[in-house]
């Protein structure tokens, strides 16, 4: 992909430029070409970066503890989570409802999450929104080129230009996907689930988490 992108000005110009727009110096909010293609990029970083609920090695922040409220046994999620799994007691993950900010049990029906709580803390792996600034290359590159292929059709480009851009896209995002697999590969054991179960059950030094 012929592009350097490392701001999310750098993708805005991008993402306007596939389109034959000129070049901005700075986010002007009330320029509707700025403020449209600033939108595509925000909309498809949050679905790039949610993975389905996966999310990438960058934004998978594990080990987070967070203790239930005293009185109601809430737990309130930060405002950047996109998805969220809980560590049960053999260390898995297990995927965890939430109702806006909120865990919610959907086996009992209640936001009160103090009886799933160990040592009086739910352990989660929060996957984490992160500004576009602060993505690897990679992700920026995936996130600007799907960016340009909704800009380009909401402004209804033509076919072949739009598949162009799509070709560019899918390109992006598999070299995404291939830099995931090898940060992966790097953490297999570490990361894998059944490993950590069969580790935490039959006891060792690794079968606890810091």
């Amino acid at each position: 992909m012929q592009m350097y992108i490392n701001t999310r000005l750098d993708a805005i110009n991008f993402v306007m430029s596939c389109i034959g727009l000129a070049p901005v110096d700075s986010e002007d909010e009330y320029n509707l070409d700025v403020a449209q293609a600033g939108g595509v990029i925000d909309k498809a970083s949050r679905s790039i970066q949610t993975n389905k609920g996966m999310g990438w090695w960058f934004n998978r922040e594990q080990n987070w503890k967070l203790a239930p409220d005293p009185v109601t046994g809430e737990v309130l999620l930060p405002n950047t989570a996109l998805s969220t799994y809980r560590y049960d007691e053999y260390n898995r993950q297990v995927k965890i409802a939430t109702r806006g900010r909120a865990l919610f049990d959907t086996r009992q029906h209640r936001f009160d999450m103090r009886p799933l709580a160990t040592d009086g803390y739910i352990r989660l792996m929060i996957i984490t929104q992160l500004d576009f600034d602060d993505l690897p290359q990679t992700a920026k590159d995936a996130v600007a080129s799907a960016a340009a292929v909704m800009f380009a059709r909401g402004n209804e480009m033509d076919m072949n230009r739009i598949k162009v851009l799509n070709d560019e896209a899918n390109i992006a995002m598999f070299a995404l996907e291939c830099e995931e697999t090898t940060q992966s590969k790097n953490n297999a054991f570490k990361d894998n689930t059944s490993m950590a179960s069969f580790d935490a059950q039959v006891g060792g030094f690794n079968n606890i988490i810091p």
